[in-house]
């Protein structure tokens, strides 16, 4: 199998975020806390959904504050075809659900993909939990007293090492586990445990949809109270919007009235303002301003007289002194002329006089300055005049829609305004709507509940049924699955004792890694010793430095992956194992792991001395 990417929908500390993979080598480089346990727990989790019984591995990846995590995983099986598989973890109740597609056309794939690596590797979770899963290397002693019990079976008598052929009783195995399985309607084998495992699965989930139909229709009664509760404040709204019409009327009635009152106030005005001016002919203007203009008196004609007399009667008197002296009396038609001029004078005075006094009679006027006082005065009214009128019109205008009966009671002006009525109807609307569609929604959800669910009183006896007859054959199903799974760790076209080949490929490892191991043996009592290329004698195990021992560790650890990787290839994950080596090592160790290991490998670290290797430059994903 090939990994081919991850996309971490909500996962750890991973939101929508892409990891994509290399067939080969994989690192992924971080420092702590940046992911890399997520990572890997998350491809352990794609192999066995929950991660044993407890499933503290899922519930410890899902983000705070939600109810569930997810990611996707793109692989490629070694027969080429291409998947696709959906894992989705949920706190409640434990569950975790895979769901395979193929990606091309989206059906989803039958058959039981829950746990992959059990269908596609045939091993067990603690199988690759002891295998595959390598996350920091231990002392030799540990892993092979847990192996005593496969020693012992596979390459331990009394004469030695032996061949065995398990042929034959792999087959007898294989048909004696298929008794306690039962085919389905597609004609494949499924466990019985399993189904067992479903109707409990369907059994809980009817009980989580009774629930959730309860609480569904708790739900109702409250949205059916909140309806009706806003329906009411919906007329308290529609009351307050009547009463915010007649308030409305009532002040546009005022307002009008007011208006009314100011119009017949200004057509007063404007009459009595209107000026009693009679314009004047041009003509008479100009004449009734010369007459002013001439500022002529009338003459005192009496003194001409009296000086006439006066010559006259001196020209007489001294015409009787000498008749020459008389011609003197001729000197008072002087005075006398002057009199008649000026009599000719006063009587014209007069005549102008009386046209003066004839004109602003005429006019009803004092005179020139009084006339244009008076026109001046009328242009001032005529302008008041047009303002007024200007005024009227502008009113007469705003005057709409008058209803003297809305004055017929007083209305107080309300507490509220339009657009705060307006908002909170238009808001309880939109509410009262959604509330509908939600109510229906949720009928629909009750009664489509239970539409085509199994009965629960035949799931319980068929339960039942298959309970008995597996604890019937319980002791004899558990001797087989002990056969199989050691089988597991063998090839099923390896007929020799496993320890032999563990010798070999443990020697080859070390020889190759540290440079001069010729022999590694794992003896009967269940010791391991090393010999030097020029060493006479074996090393044994109390004599291995500490990172030795942890290299022989990992070397019989990565010798068994090399066994029970059969023609599924199963990904080797290595989880920042290498720390306690030196850089010489390190290097060796990784060299020999990208040159001989033909599966996919991810190995975590947060060691910078990994960017020394030139192997990981093209290798390296960084957190």
């Amino acid at each position: 199998m090939i990994i081919n990417n991850i996309l971490f929908k909500k996962y750890g500390k991973f939101t929508n975020r892409e990891f994509t993979f290399s067939s080969r080598l994989n690192i992924i480089f971080g420092k702590n806390e940046t992911g890399k346990s997520t990572l890997a727990t998350a491809l352990k989790t794609f192999f066995y959904t929950d991660l044993g019984s407890k499933n503290k591995y899922k519930k410890t990846y899902i983000p705070l504050m939600e109810d569930k995590g997810a990611f996707d995983v793109d692989f490629v099986t070694d027969k080429g075809e291409a998947l696709k598989s959906l894992v989705t973890l949920g706190k409640t109740n434990g569950k975790t659900l895979v769901k395979t597609v193929n990606p091309g056309n989206g059906e989803e794939l039958n058959g039981d993909f829950s746990r992959l690596g059990e269908h596609f590797f045939n091993i067990s979770e603690e199988m690759f939990d002891s295998v595959c899963y390598i996350r920091d290397l231990q002392s030799v002693d540990k892993l092979i007293a847990n192996k005593s019990d496969v020693h012992d079976a596979l390459s331990k008598t009394e004469s030695g090492p032996v061949d065995i052929d398990l042929s034959g009783v792999l087959k007898e195995i294989k048909d004696e586990l298929l008794e306690y399985k039962r085919p389905t309607p597609t004609g494949k084998i499924y466990p019985v445990a399993k189904r067992i495992e479903e109707i409990d699965r369907i059994i809980s989930d009817i009980e989580d949809i009774k629930e959730s139909v309860e609480g569904t229709k708790e739900e109702i009664d409250s949205l059916v109270a909140e309806e009706k509760q806003l329906s009411e404040e919906f007329k308290d709204f529609e009351g307050k919007k009547k009463q915010l019409k007649e308030y409305t009327e009532y002040e546009n009635a005022r307002v009008q009235t007011k208006l009314l009152e100011e119009i017949k106030k200004d057509e007063e005005l404007k009459e009595k303002l209107k000026p009693h001016f009679t314009p004047i002919d041009e003509d008479d203007l100009e004449r009734i301003r010369q007459l002013e203009a001439s500022k002529k008196t009338e003459k005192n004609l009496s003194s001409h007289l009296i000086l006439t007399a006066a010559v006259f009667v001196c020209g007489l008197m001294l015409g009787l002194l000498s008749p020459l002296l008389s011609a003197s009396a001729l000197l008072s038609a002087v005075p006398l002329l002057l009199y008649f001029k000026g009599k000719k004078f006063n009587d014209k005075l007069k005549e102008e006089k009386e046209e003066y006094t004839k004109l602003i009679s005429k006019y009803s006027i004092n005179g020139f300055e009084h006339y244009l006082k008076l026109k001046e005065d009328a242009l001032g009214r005529l302008n008041e005049i047009k303002l007024i009128e200007q005024r009227i019109e502008f009113n007469k205008k705003r005057i709409n829609h008058f209803n003297p009966e809305a004055l017929k009671t007083e209305i107080p002006k309300p507490d509220f305004n339009e657009a705060w009525v307006t908002e909170s109807l238009k808001r309880i609307q939109e509410r009262l709507y959604e509330i509908k569609t939600l109510i229906a929604s949720k009928n629909e959800k009750v009664s489509g509940a239970f539409n085509n669910l199994p009965d629960i009183s035949e799931l319980t006896e068929e339960k039942k049924e298959l309970t008995e007859k597996l604890t019937a054959l319980k002791y004899e199903e558990q001797i087989a699955t002990d056969c199989y799974n050691i089988l597991n760790i063998t090839n099923n076209s390896f007929k020799a004792s496993y320890i032999p080949y563990l010798n070999r490929e443990v020697a080859d490892i070390l020889e190759k890694v540290l440079g001069n191991i010729d022999y590694f043996n794992i003896k009967d009592d269940l010791t391991c010793e090393i010999r030097k290329t020029d060493a006479l004698t074996p090393l044994p195990k109390e004599n291995f430095s500490n990172g030795t021992d942890a290299l022989i560790y990992f070397a019989i650890r990565l010798a068994m992956y090399k066994l029970i990787s059969g023609e599924e290839k199963i990904p080797l994950i290595l989880d920042d194992c290498f720390l306690e080596l030196d850089s010489e090592r390190f290097g060796a160790i990784l060299k020999y792991i990208s040159e001989n290991i033909t599966s996919q490998i991810f190995y975590f670290t947060s060691s910078e001395r990994i960017f020394n290797l030139t192997l990981a430059n093209s290798t390296i994903n960084r957190l």
